[in-house]
Formats: C-alpha cells, sequence, structure tokens
C-alpha cells in the first residue's frame, strides 16, 4: 500500500484518519512512536497527542507537525489517568476512522493503509483491527496478538491491543461509547466491549504494529497478576449487570470450551511428553551405541597407530637396506672398473706376447733358414775351432 492508493484529493478514498497518543514523561518513546505515525504511507492522518499532566513535549510534538495533515497537543494541567486522557483524546479528534497510539508502542508504515483498505472492502464494517507483534526492550519477537474476532472471546479475555484497531467517528458520538474513567488497568477492553454492542468487528489477518513489554509501564502484558485480577473482577463486576442471560451464557460456554481445548491440549501434551520419553530413550540407546562404537573406533585408531609405528620402522629399515645396497653397489661399480682397466690390461698382455711370440717365429724361420744356408755350412769348420780352442783357453 502507498500514498499513490489514497490520493489526498479524493476524500473518499483517504478519508481523515484521527491518531490519539497517551504521554506523560516518556520524550524519548514519544518520538519514536510519532515518528512511526509519521512514517505512515496513508496520507490523510490527524495526531492528537494528550500529555497527561507531564512535563512540556512541545519541542517534541511541532517537530512533525509538518509531517501529517494535522496535528494538536493538549497538555493537561493535572493527570487524569489513562481512560482520562483516551476520552480527552475523543473528544478533541476530528477524523472520520480513530486509533490510539500509546507513547511506548509503534506503527509499521502499512498499518493504517491497510485498516483503511479493508474498510473500503467492506463498507458494512465500522471497526478494523490487524495483528500485533510483542517486542522486549533489545527488539526480541517474544509473540503476537493476531486472532480472528469472536465476540465469545472477547467476552472472557482482551486479545486486542489499543493500537491495533480503527474505529469509526459515529460509534462514540451523543450516548456512544468511551472510556471509563474508574478503570485504568484493561479500560480498552471495556471500550471494545462497548464497541462490539454498537458494530461488528473486521479482523485483518497481518502483522503490523510492535507493542513493547516495558516494565516501566505497569499494565498490559507486564502488569502484576494482583493488577490483572483486579482489573478483571472491577470489569466483570461492571459488565454482569449489563449482559444478558445470553452473553453471559456465551461466556459460560466459552469458558468450557476452553476447558475442553485445555484439556485436549493436555491430553495432546501428554501424549507428546511420552512420544519424547520414548524418542529420548531411543535417543539414550544410540548414544549408547555411538559410545561403543567410539570405543570401537579409538581401539582401531589404537591398532592403527600400532600399525603406522610398525610401518614407520620398516620403512626406516628398508631405507638403511636401500642404503647398504647403494654402498655395495659402489663397491661393485669400482670392482667392475678394477675388473675393466685389468681386461684392458691382459688384453694389451696378450697382444704384447702375441707380438713377441710373432718376432720369436720370424727369428726361428731366419735361423733356420740360415742353418739351412750354404755359408753356414761351409763356416762350420771354422766355428768349430774356434770353439775348441775357445773352450782350451777357458779351461787353462
Amino acid at each position: 500500500m502507498t500514498q499513490a492508493d489514497f490520493p489526498n484529493n479524493d476524500s473518499q478514498a483517504s478519508p481523515l484518519v484521527s491518531l490519539i497518543v497517551r504521554t506523560i514523561n516518556r520524550p524519548d518513546f514519544l518520538q519514536e512512536a510519532l515518528q512511526s505515525i509519521c512514517m505512515q504511507t496513508y496520507p490523510n492522518i490527524e495526531i492528537v497527542v494528550i500529555n497527561d499532566g507531564g512535563e512540556d513535549v512541545s519541542a517534541v510534538v511541532n517537530d512533525f507537525a509538518r509531517q501529517v495533515s494535522a496535528l494538536q497537543l493538549i497538555q493537561l494541567p493535572q493527570n487524569r489517568g489513562r481512560s482520562g486522557a483516551a476520552n480527552q483524546g475523543l473528544s478533541a479528534a476530528k477524523g472520520e476512522f480513530i486509533g490510539f497510539l500509546d507513547d511506548d508502542d509503534t506503527l509499521d508504515p502499512d498499518h493504517i493503509a491497510d485498516l483503511v483498505q479493508a474498510l473500503h472492502q467492506h463498507p458494512q464494517a465500522t471497526v478494523v483491527y490487524g495483528g500485533v507483534r510483542v517486542e522486549d526492550d533489545k527488539g526480541n519477537v517474544d509473540g503476537f496478538f493476531n486472532l480472528p474476532f469472536d465476540r465469545n472471546r472477547l467476552l472472557a479475555s482482551n486479545f486486542i491491543p489499543i493500537h491495533a484497531l480503527l474505529f469509526s467517528h459515529s460509534l462514540i458520538g451523543e450516548g456512544g461509547a468511551r472510556f471509563d474513567e474508574n478503570m485504568d488497568v484493561y479500560e480498552d477492553w471495556d471500550f471494545w466491549l462497548q464497541l462490539s454492542l454498537r458494530a461488528s468487528f473486521l479482523h485483518v489477518d497481518k502483522i503490523s504494529a510492535v507493542y513493547r513489554a516495558r516494565g516501566d509501564s505497569g499494565v498490559g502484558l507486564i502488569a502484576s497478576e494482583d493488577m490483572q485480577r483486579q482489573g478483571r473482577e472491577q470489569l466483570f463486576d461492571k459488565w454482569r449487570l449489563l449482559w444478558t442471560g445470553r452473553e453471559i451464557n456465551c461466556l459460560a460456554e466459552y469458558a468450557l470450551t476452553q476447558e475442553r481445548t485445555l484439556a485436549e491440549r493436555d491430553e495432546q501434551i501428554a501424549n507428546l511428553n511420552q512420544a519424547v520419553a520414548e524418542r529420548d530413550g531411543q535417543i539414550a540407546n544410540l548414544n549408547q551405541a555411538v559410545a561403543e562404537r567410539d570405543d570401537h573406533i579409538a581401539n582401531l585408531n589404537h591398532i592403527v597407530a600400532e600399525r603406522d609405528g610398525q610401518i614407520a620402522n620398516l620403512n626406516q629399515a628398508a631405507a638403511d637396506r636401500d642404503s647398504h645396497i647403494a654402498n655395495l653397489n659402489h663397491i661393485v661399480d669400482e670392482r667392475v672398473s678394477q675388473i675393466a682397466n685389468l681386461n684392458q690390461a691382459v688384453v694389451e698382455r696378450d697382444d704384447l706376447i702375441a707380438s713377441l711370440a710373432q718376432a720369436l717365429k720370424e727369428r726361428e724361420c731366419e735361423i733356420r733358414q740360415i742353418l739351412a744356408s750354404t755359408s753356414w755350412r761351409l763356416t762350420n769348420p771354422l766355428r768349430a775351432s774356434k770353439k775348441f780352442f775357445t773352450t782350451k783357453h777357458t779351461k787353462k
């Protein structure tokens, strides 16, 4: 939803919506709340700030005057309480539709646009509300209010936060709905009950606002149990005189329905608890199996570690053996080199012997030739004489 869906010059498309903001001495929260209103995509909004006897907030409020269609600041001289401040806002509001936003809550940008669009789509409706998320001080989501409308539920409990809802100005006219100024707890619930007598409620199934569960307001979700109980007793004491027997019966039937629902829910919870217990047993068995498997894995890891140690030792032995083999190979290479050198020497000796043998053969051949020659035979007597004389001379 954008402002283009609600042109300012078309009063039927964008009727004035008045948002009443109750505040007292929380300027920082007030500024956040007003900023969330000014961020609305719906274009035609009046802000009515009711300062319930607190310190002057003009400096905070005036900053937003130009960001909305209209702005009123009503500073009450004395505190009138939550209901009195709300009625003061109702009397001042000029819009065709009216809503509330307490100073510690905020609206998402499409909140008003979505609610007005729903009213346009359902012309018979004069009250519409959307969903609200609950956030803590840190912005964490703690829950939601987003139930469809059921008047019997409304008779029994307040399930609509005050800023979730828009209603027609016609419902607060003369003799119309007003806040009960005797009530400061559940005053909005009482107001919704009044509206439910005059109009049907339309629910928009969308979360579009924030309820801040802070510990400083003293009411709402964080109210004490005693305060809530007293507030309910006060409201029921008022309405028991106004409700018909049919409405009281509806309240009783709703309570019985809730009781049956709670009984069924308790049975479901018991069944779920039984299922959880069985699942816990299965998980315990699985955990035991996992523990045993872990022990087995630990043993296997120990065996693997021992095997790794053995392998490391074998690898070391293999490395030592490889080093020894490398040394032996080196020795062998040296021996092979020596043998090669010896073989070379043998070959050279063989060549020398062959050469000598050849020379000897040639000499023998020469000698035979000499011996067989004529000159050798003719000179033989001379050689014999020489030998004789040489021998004789040697003996002497």
